[in-house]
């Protein structure tokens, strides 16, 4: 994943020109905010997005037809197991940001999120292995550890 926060046309047409010429881009996604998604849009047709939002409200279908995103990426604190499955239900993947606890961790998974995007890859690894925690290492359908 590529966060682009802050990013300009220049600087999107470079970054994914690189990746390109690095034979990459089948294995990188970027996200950010809607401009730089619209800009990484326009450099890459075919690329992964993880259109980063900040509002429980969806983003207007017109929107989602201009960047066409794979995934929605939102700040941890505003999931909930809701949002999950409507977003699922719109047919994209949910990424959460940035979840540095077991328990946040935990609370994310039960929810359904995709991904989650943490500074505590051990933490997350221990959550995704299994016990100690009620519920830990469990998938949504209550099946796994």
């Amino acid at each position: 994943m590529i966060d682009l926060p802050g990013s300009t046309d220049r600087s999107v047409r470079r970054i994914v020109g690189v990746i390109g010429e690095c034979g990459a881009a089948e294995r990188v996604y970027y996200c950010a905010d809607t401009s730089a998604m619209l800009r990484v849009r326009a450099a890459d047709p075919s690329a992964e997005i993880a259109l980063t939002w900040t509002t429980s409200a969806p983003p207007r279908p017109a929107l989602l037809d201009a960047v066409r995103p794979r995934w929605l990426n939102y700040r941890f604190g505003l999931m909930n197991r809701e949002l999950a499955a409507r977003i699922h239900a719109d047919g994209l993947l949910v990424s959460v940001w940035t979840a540095d606890t077991r328990r946040t961790m935990r609370r994310l998974i039960g929810y359904g999120v995709d991904s989650v995007t943490t500074n505590r890859i051990d933490a997350l690894r221990a959550e995704l292995a299994g016990p100690p925690g009620p519920g830990a290492g469990r998938r949504p359908d209550g099946t796994g550890p």
